[in-house]
């Protein structure tokens, strides 16, 4: 093979035996230059062919966009565990046999390059895909990566190297927050208070953090350090606190093991009792002087969960059983006076208070009463007939103040 005279002859060069057709040198001017190749066989016959040569802009690049990972451009634990990597090939000119050559991560001198299993370019509309897989996920580390897509087509001869985006990895999710409530009431870890506050500790700046009561099945976002419960009763692990930092990792869940209540209503006192009582001169020292009746609405019947103390100005005068309630006076009271004051203190065991004011006096009381058989005859004799019909009745005499009188018992002898 040679080259003709003329037209651009000088930028060319041919190889004499393959006819490969070659420039001398790197065109940088936009043009068509012309050549004729002249091929010439053993017995010297001869053949031309005239060769038009373009100069043209070629070219390959490509869109380069992480799925699902939102508008922040941050890649999260959660975000990396579905996110994709697609783009579409724009083309200067004619290139065919698009592919990809390989993609590149580059965190400062780190590197990890995907160079198997590469998605392939769609013939119809030049996408492409890479598809979530930990072989590659898991490669990417906490830091700022910077992605190549290597291009290339018309079977080599047209490569990009240029399609790049940045893109920070945050995969470190934040330390799990700590909780601390105050247990009221005695005892002090039975998981019944009445401060419903939950204090939240262990929060990291620039952070959102929630609660749940419901088992984790709803969060609600939390204000500050602290939230508080509503009266009610709580199950194990109902109450949940997270928290989730600025791209979304969230931290290992803080969930209450043990059950809560919380109670904030004060137990009741019996508004049907009487607050004064009235006792005779040397009354026994063991004898009841009032019994304080009180309800807890956590608790059921009277006194179950109530803890009773005394204070005020004759509280020195007197003794209260703390489980039941007995009023005593601890001396006998052997003179008449009025208006011994002591104030009832009922606990329930949640902590909540209810005070009452007691008024007791020593005075002259007594009962007596009247007993007659009707219709015996003035004999004061029964025979059988009246036997058979008499009762026994009376009227009760009363000294000083007594309230709900009754019959304890009647003894014949």
């Amino acid at each position: 093979y040679t080259l003709k005279d003329g037209d651009q002859k000088e930028k060319f060069t041919i190889d004499n035996t393959t006819g490969e057709l070659k420039y001398k040198e790197k065109q940088t001017q936009i043009e068509t230059h012309k050549v004729t190749i002249i091929a010439t066989d053993v017995a010297g016959n001869k053949a031309e062919q005239l060769i038009a040569v373009s100069v043209k802009v070629i070219g390959l690049s490509t869109s380069i966009v992480w799925s699902g990972i939102g508008d922040d451009h941050k890649i999260n634990a959660d975000e990396m565990a579905t996110t994709t990597l697609s783009g579409t090939v724009a083309i200067i000119g004619t290139v065919t046999s698009i592919n990809i050559s390989s993609i590149v991560f580059k965190q400062g001198d780190t590197i990890h390059t995907i160079s198997n299993n590469l998605p392939s370019v769609d013939a119809n509309d030049n996408t492409w895909t890479l598809d979530n897989n930990d072989t590659w996920t898991s490669q990417l580390t906490q830091g700022d990566y910077t992605v190549t897509v290597n291009l290339s087509g018309n079977s080599g001869s047209v490569t990009d190297s240029s399609s790049t985006t940045t893109t920070a990895v945050d995969t470190v999710k934040p330390d799990q927050p700590a909780f601390d409530f105050v247990d009221t009431g005695l005892p002090d870890n039975d998981g019944i208070t009445s401060n419903g506050v939950i204090t939240v500790s262990n929060l990291e700046a620039g952070i959102t953090w929630g609660y749940s009561t419901n088992g984790g099945t709803s969060f609600t976002n939390g204000i500050n350090s602290s939230f508080t419960l509503n009266e009610g009763t709580y199950e194990a692990n109902a109450i949940q606190i997270r928290q989730i930092d600025a791209v979304g990792n969230v931290s290992d869940i803080s969930k209450i093991t043990s059950p809560i209540i919380v109670d904030t209503t004060d137990p009741i006192f019996d508004q049907q009792q009487p607050i004064t009582a009235n006792i005779s001169p040397n009354t026994p020292i063991t004898t009841t002087v009032y019994d304080a009746q009180v309800t807890n609405l956590n608790g059921g019947n009277a006194d179950k969960g109530i803890t009773y103390s005394i204070k005020g100005t004759n509280a020195d005068k007197f003794s209260i059983t703390t489980g039941t309630g007995i009023l005593t006076y601890k001396t006998i009271q052997a003179t008449v006076h009025d208006n011994d004051t002591v104030t009832i203190v009922a606990t329930d065991v949640a902590g909540n208070e209810a005070e009452q004011l007691i008024t007791v006096s020593v005075k002259m009381i007594g009962l007596s009463t009247s007993v007659v058989w009707s219709d015996i005859g003035d004999d004061n004799k029964i025979n059988a007939n009246e036997m058979a019909a008499t009762t026994l009745s009376g009227t009760v005499a009363i000294i000083g103040t007594v309230t709900s009188i009754n019959i304890s018992s009647i003894v014949f002898k």
